[in-house]
C-alpha cells in the first residue's frame, strides 16, 4: 500500500512539476525517464538486499529515502535538481516493490495459500488513497506541498504499523549479488519491461492531459489528474472502467475540443 500511495502521491504532482518548471511536453518527457532509470538502477539488487539484510531492513530504508524525497520534488524550482531527486525517488520505490514482493512470496509459500493478488490489490488501494486523498487535499485549497507532507506522514505510520510485520529475513540462504535471468524468466522480464511502459506512460501523462495554461485545482472533478489515476487504480482493483474511461473520450484518447499543445 505504502508503494501504491507514493507513485500516485508523484502522478498528482507531475502536472503542477511542469507549470512550475515551465517544462514543454519533450522537457517533461526527459524529466520523467529519470524515474524509471533510477528504478532499472536498484530493482535488480533489490532481491539480494532483502536476501543478505532482511526484508524489514531494506523496505524500511527505501520507505524513509521515498518520505525524504518527496517533499522536495513538490518544491524545488531547479529541473536539474528535480532531475536527480527523482531519479533516487525511483530507485527507492523500485527497491521497495521488489522487497515487498519478496516478503509476498515468502509469506504465501508459508501459508500454502495463493494470496499474491491479494498484496498487488493493496498496492491499488494505496493508488486510490493517494490519488483521492491528494486530489481532496488540493480541491480545499492546500499547496502541493502541503497536501505532499501529509501524504509522506500517512507513508511513515503505514510503514511504522506494518513494522512488527515485516519478516527480518529475505531469503534461506546468501543469494548472490546479481543474476542475469535466463529462459523463461528472461522472456517474463521482457514482458514485464514492455507492460511496464504502457504502466508508465499512463500514469505519468494522465495529469499532464489537464488544457494548458489552466489551474489543475480548477479543472472538472473528472478531469484531474489525481481523478484519472483513481479511475486507473479502480480498473486494476475491480477489472471494469468506470462510466468516464468509455467511449471515444476515454482515458488514453485526447479531447476533440481541447486545445493543441
Amino acid at each position: 500500500m505504502s508503494a501504491g500511495l507514493a507513485l500516485s502521491t508523484w502522478a498528482t504532482l507531475i502536472p503542477f512539476a511542469k507549470a512550475r518548471l515551465q517544462l514543454n511536453d519533450g522537457q517533461l518527457g526527459s524529466l520523467l525517464l529519470c524515474l524509471g532509470l533510477g528504478s532499472i538502477v536498484t530493482m535488480p539488487f533489490a532481491g539480494s538486499l532483502a536476501g543478505r539484510f532482511g526484508c524489514r531492513r531494506v523496505i524500511v530504508v527505501a520507505a524513509l529515502v521515498i518520505c525524504g524525497l518527496l517533499p522536495p520534488l513538490a518544491m524545488l524550482h531547479d529541473p536539474i535538481g528535480v532531475c536527480i531527486v527523482l531519479q533516487g525517488f525511483g530507485g527507492a520505490l523500485g527497491t521497495l516493490d521488489v522487497t515487498m514482493n519478496v516478503q509476498a512470496v515468502l509469506v504465501e509459500r508459508d501459508s500454502s495459500r495463493a494470496i499474491m493478488s491479494s498484496f498487488h490489490r493493496l498496492f491499488s488501494v494505496g493508488g486510490l488513497i493517494g490519488a483521492g486523498g491528494l486530489g481532496l487535499l488540493l480541491s480545499v485549497g492546500l499547496t502541493p506541498a502541503t497536501a505532499t507532507l501529509v501524504a509522506v506522514t500517512t507513508i511513515f505510520s503505514l510503514i511504522g504499523l506494518s513494522f512488527p510485520a515485516l519478516l527480518t529475513f529475505g531469503s534461506d540462504e546468501a543469494p548472490p549479488a546479481f543474476v542475469l535471468p535466463r529462459g523463461y524468466v528472461l522472456l517474463l522480464d521482457v514482458m514485464c519491461f514492455v507492460l511496464f511502459i504502457g504502466e508508465g506512460a499512463v500514469t505519468d501523462w494522465s495529469g499532464v492531459r489537464l488544457q494548458p495554461g489552466r489551474d489543475p485545482r480548477a479543472a472538472p472533478a473528472d478531469q484531474t489528474g489525481p481523478a484519472r489515476c483513481r479511475r486507473g487504480r479502480s480498473a486494476r482493483v475491480g477489472g471494469r472502467l468506470e462510466p468516464a474511461d468509455r467511449g471515444s473520450r476515454g482515458a488514453l484518447t485526447r479531447d476533440r475540443d481541447a486545445p493543441p499543445d
